[in-house]
């Protein structure tokens, strides 16, 4: 059976989004693994920031779900936006790019301060 061009590009379009999202990710626990020197703080960071804060922020802000980090990463990864989210797909990946900037500084800063000074 044949597969069609639009499959083909949806697909295509599908892994590289997920292959960017893998690897900002990765960045991400490498960054907090170095500023808490192991990796179990950057599990410990990142589970305890989306189940606990990032639902308690929802609670508190319903408003800000374009800002959410998850609500983010669903609309990269699916490719369009998500109902009541007011962000594009390019919206939101520089959003996440602009968090992994952040946080990518901070640990260089403290890194630089801390273990090469």
């Amino acid at each position: 059976e044949n597969v069609g061009d639009d499959f083909i590009r949806s697909l295509a379009g599908f892994l590289g989004r997920g292959a960017l999202i893998t690897g900002g990710c990765a960045v991400l626990g490498a960054s907090i693994a170095i500023l808490g020197r192991n990796t179990t703080a950057a599990l410990g960071v990142v589970l305890g920031y989306l189940v606990v804060v990032e639902n308690i922020l929802r609670g508190l802000r319903p408003g800000w779900d374009s800002w959410y980090l998850l609500e983010n990463i669903g609309i990269v990864l699916g490719g369009e936006p998500i109902d009541g989210v007011a962000r594009s797909v390019t919206g939101a990946a520089l959003v996440l790019l602009a968090y992994l900037g952040v946080v990518v500084a901070g640990t260089a800063a403290v890194f630089a301060h801390r273990d090469v000074i």
